[in-house]
């Protein structure tokens, strides 16, 4: 019997390594802000592997009411180093914006990260923005949690008509302090897809065709009028394609088994 268990264990990694991709952009945190490869506008050795030396697109702090070096927000994460968004306990905020060359791809794109609430749970009142990325004119895609509402939500379309848009959501009340959670959001020209904890959670057709690329892509981005609280954001990963369902899985498998050393298992 254990043979056979540990033979099955085996064959579960092996496909779980055959169906990983490689994403274009990947952004671990663990030593700077700027992306370990990706969006510089021109192809460099990349290794998948968070311990080479960071080569891609730059990342710009953006501080209010504040100022505080880049490496103070590079903290203890799910692997390595987590960036620490949103207000610290001095009440200052941060995010950080990266503009990538060639630009997120628009027509089908998957973006995957881990995040941790510092001090806030899924049923309180204010707005948590985790990832956002701009495109032409209002076009906007927004990975955040509703204020007042237990429910993490996708925004993808013009923001100048929110009719127009894409918008799907799934809810999110028993999170909590000191809990990661991997979210993962994919799109084609047909649909948007949410995954959270590896797990299919909402998914809607396109109400209408994305203009174009998203040039700009912000984490831990401020909306005023809220408190974000705190939030780590590890490990980003961005595609550009619509994973399948393996290589979603496979995605979530790559981390899952530090959940357990981070002081929180799979919950689901």
């Amino acid at each position: 019997m254990k043979k056979s268990f540990m033979a099955v264990a085996a064959s579960m990694a092996s496909a779980v390594l055959l169906t990983a991709a490689e994403p274009v952009y990947y952004i671990s945190f663990d030593k700077t802000l700027q992306a370990n490869y990706g969006g510089t506008g021109s192809a460099s050795v990349t290794t998948g592997d968070s311990n080479q030396e960071a080569v891609g697109m730059k990342g710009v702090l953006s501080q209010k009411s504040g100022k505080v070096t880049a490496d103070k927000l590079l903290v203890p994460g799910l692997a390595g180093n987590a960036f620490a968004s949103g207000r610290d306990k001095s009440g200052n905020t941060h995010s950080v914006f990266y503009k990538p060359v060639p630009a997120m791809n628009g027509k089908e794109c998957t973006i995957s990260f881990w995040i941790k609430p510092e001090n806030w749970f899924g049923n309180d009142k204010n707005q948590h923005v985790f990832v956002s990325a701009s495109g032409p004119g209002s076009q906007r895609l927004l990975i955040y949690r509703i204020p007042y509402q237990s429910r993490l939500a996708v925004y993808l379309g013009p923001l100048s008509n929110s009719k127009a848009a894409t918008v799907i959501f799934t809810r999110v009340p028993s999170w909590k302090p000191g809990q990661w959670h991997q979210i993962t959001v994919s799109w084609n020209e047909r649909a948007v897809q949410l995954h959270l904890d590896g797990v299919s959670k909402a998914m809607a057709a396109l109400k209408t065709p994305l203009e174009g690329d998203f040039y700009t892509l912000a984490i831990g981005e401020h909306f005023g009028g809220s408190d974000p609280g705190q939030t780590l954001v590890d490990e980003v990963r961005i595609f550009d394609k619509k994973l399948t369902e393996a290589e979603l899985t496979g995605e979530f498998q790559r981390l899952a088994p530090k959940l357990p050393a981070a002081g929180n298992g799979l919950h689901r």
